[in-house]
This record gives structure tokens, sequence and C-alpha cells, in this order.
């Protein structure tokens, strides 16, 4: 089994874009379109999807996959944390691409009542593997809300606040996953004691 640093995943994404995708925002469809066919094998079309998108290309995954899922036909909320005034080029893209679907993305502070229900399926696109810095602390009662909720909760590529390559310190806000979806190989906070009970399978 192969583990990269996040340096080298980013060398590795290049790579492929270069054989493989026209750009990065090619390389981005493909990741979201993975993630898509997973959830249409693995869950149910009646159940209201929630997506938490943060500023960067986890965001934007989190965006495409938002895009997907409503030309599946799933009930789809779409969420921009209030994290960032700046976003990502190819963040930038899809919450475009999406709003000429004409959905809605809501804005959320860091108090807002998520309201999420047993049979709700999350998908936390906050933050990716290349996270340097702990949550901030303002975002404690939402990380909350998401780990306490029933809903089955979905991380694309690591759940947030997990650091990729090192053990995050005790009280560090991460996000609980029942399911994390991790592109092209695992990371090593999977395998690490004190943070595989994150990324749940």
């Amino acid at each position: 089994m192969k583990i990269l640093t996040t340096e080298q995943i980013r060398k590795t994404d290049e790579h492929t874009i270069a054989l493989h995708c026209s750009d990065s925002v090619e390389l981005m469809e493909k990741a979201a379109e993975s993630v898509k066919n997973w959830i249409l094998e693995n869950t149910d079309r009646e159940q209201n999807v929630h997506i938490f998108c943060g500023p960067g290309n986890n965001g934007g995954d989190g965006l495409a996959l938002a895009r997907m899922l409503l030309k599946e036909e799933f009930t789809v909320h779409t969420y921009l944390p209030e994290i960032s005034d700046s976003f990502s080029h190819d963040n930038e893209i899809n919450q475009n691409r999406l709003k000429q679907l004409g959905h809605q993305i809501h804005s959320m502070s860091p108090e807002a009542n998520l309201n999420l229900k047993k049979n709700d399926i999350v998908i936390d696109a906050l933050f990716g593997s290349g996270l340097s810095r702990p949550i901030d602390e303002q975002w404690e009662n939402f990380i909350h809300q998401l780990n306490s909720s029933s809903a089955n909760t979905i991380a694309i590529d690591i759940p947030s606040g997990l650091f990729a390559e090192k053990a995050n310190d005790e009280n560090d806000l991460i996000v609980l996953a029942d399911h994390t979806l991790s592109f092209q190989i695992p990371k090593l906070a999977f395998y690490l004691p004190e943070s595989a009970q994150y990324a749940g399978e």
C-alpha cells in the first residue's frame, strides 16, 4: 500500500491532469462523479442531502456533487459556511454552474441551527487534505451539531479538521464521518490510533 504526503498528492493531481484531463476543473468533475456513483449505489433518493462546502477545492468537489445529485433527482441543500470571503478558482466555477441551474446556495454562520434528521445524508466538503491548522473554535457548535446528529455523514477525501499526515491535538474540531470517500490513495491519518475513528468506514 502506498501512502503519500500532501505535497506528493498535489503532484500526483498535477500529473493526472497532464495525462488525463484538460484542466483541474475536469479532474474535479471526475472526483465528484465518483462520489455521486457511490451515493447512487449506497443510499436512497428519498433521503435529503445536505452538502457543506468550504472555500477551497474540497468545497468545489461538494458543489460539483450537488449539481450532479440534483440531476439525479435528489433533494439537495447546499451550504457555504462563512469561513472565508475568498474562494479557489475551481470552487467559484462550480458555484456559478450550480447557480445556473437555479439552485440556491445558502450562506451559513457559526451559530446556525442545522436541523438535521435521522435519515438525512450529510456531505462534509469543508476542508480537504491540505488543511494546515485546526478549525477555528468559533465553529465548535457547528461541528458538534454535525457530530451529534443521527444523519449519515459522508466525508469527501478526508473528514474536515483531520490532518492528513499527523495526529491532531485531542481538543481539535474534527468531523466524525460514517464513511470517507478518499481519492486515489488512503491518507496516513486513517491509520493513526488517535485519528482513525474520525474516518468511519
